[in-house]
């Protein structure tokens, strides 16, 4: 518990973990190419090392796919409720499901029993509820989320933007609370670790087969013009954030306070709530230098809310190109390839898909 925030000056991903997390994964027999660094909040280490430390890692993991795969089955279906029940429910799921097993999305936050499942769960069903009234109840659970992940506090926008004042208190208050027993289980020393962890990513970017984030395509291109060998790269590689590109994370993120506030009070009473959910958790991926390509599980469970805003055979069109863009192979095949063409793609269709979201909900109805 005590290592659960890496000494190391930089943040690893796999095969660069440092002596003492492979020391332990060997004596649990646990693969050490398979690790990256903790970045989550102390709160859940102290809460889930317990139980991490009665069982095997593959019982651990094993028990947490399920819970992850569960929480967000009951987003899925959130979803449907959030844009007004467009189809069948079994339809919308098995939309939902296609995408989560024919695209790399899926795969991907399957084979890193990424949190994020958890987490997109949280949000639509919050907002699900928020619909039906449950305002307090609403802002309490995305305040759980963003005790998981900082991205989901950039949803309390929608609260603002309604002024509803309860959920906003209430996500506040709950906040406030989790921050408070956080200190409280792991003690202060420790959150000055995870804070220190954190100012290391913010100077940070990644260059990856697996980031979409327009901070990452910018932050290569910058590099690139300095350095002709990054072009070679293969596998991934940290770097130092350019400076110039640093306010552009800031800029995109209020944008997106903005533009999510717009979407949500010029659709009211229509699929405002949905749009800007899935616009907000689209535009924060892509406004982020560590934007990864499994945050688009939130882009999975909400694409049938297309039926919702064309015709039939539109929807069947936007969906059949979701799943070609993002299927399997095509991913497959740039993992072997120059790391630049893997930005750019991924890069690109995040600023697209982004895009079009933001241009269907500022479409007045």
């Amino acid at each position: 518990f005590e290592h659960i925030y890496s000494s190391m000056t930089e943040a690893f991903l796999f095969r660069d973990a440092p002596e003492e997390w492979q020391g332990l994964a060997a004596s649990l027999n646990y693969p050490t190419d398979q690790m990256s660094d903790y970045v989550y909040p102390p709160l859940w280490a102290a809460v889930f090392a317990p139980i991490a430390g009665a069982v095997s890692p593959l019982a651990f993991l094993n028990a947490a796919l399920i819970l992850l795969h569960a929480v967000f089955a009951l987003g899925v279906m959130a979803a449907w409720h959030l844009s007004h029940r467009p189809i069948p429910a079994l339809h919308w799921a098995g939309l939902a499901i296609a995408l989560l097993e024919l695209t790399s999305v899926g795969w991907l936050a399957s084979s890193l029993v990424q949190p994020q499942y958890f987490v997109v769960g949280l949000i639509l069903i919050a907002f699900a509820l928020y619909q039906q009234g449950w305002a307090a109840t609403a802002g309490t659970i995305i305040a759980v989320a963003a005790a998981i992940k900082v991205t989901p506090l950039f949803f309390a926008v929608i609260f603002l933007a309604d002024r509803n004042w309860r959920a906003l208190i209430a996500f506040v208050l709950v906040g406030a609370a989790l921050a408070g027993v956080s200190v409280l289980l792991a003690g202060w020393p420790m959150h000055q670790e995870f804070l220190s962890r954190l100012d290391v990513l913010q100077h940070r970017v990644l260059f990856s087969h697996i980031n979409l984030s327009l901070i990452g395509f910018a932050s290569f291109l910058q590099v690139a013009w300095h350095a002709e060998d990054v072009w070679r790269i293969f596998g991934h590689a940290w770097v130092d954030l350019p400076g110039t590109i640093k306010p552009l994370s800031s800029v995109l993120l209020i944008l997106t306070c903005i533009a999510a506030a717009a979407i949500k009070l010029r659709n009211a009473g229509g699929q405002g709530l949905a749009l800007s959910v899935l616009f907000i958790g689209l535009a924060t991926t892509i406004a982020s230098p560590l934007g990864w390509l499994h945050y688009l599980i939130i882009l999975i469970a909400c694409a049938p809310v297309v039926f919702a805003l064309f015709s039939a055979r539109t929807a069947l069109v936007l969906m059949l190109a979701l799943t070609l863009l993002l299927n399997r192979f095509m991913f497959d095949a740039m993992l072997s390839g120059h790391i630049h063409v893997s930005l750019l793609y991924h890069g690109a269709f995040g600023l697209v898909v982004t895009g079009f979201v933001a241009w269907v909900g500022l479409r007045r109805r």
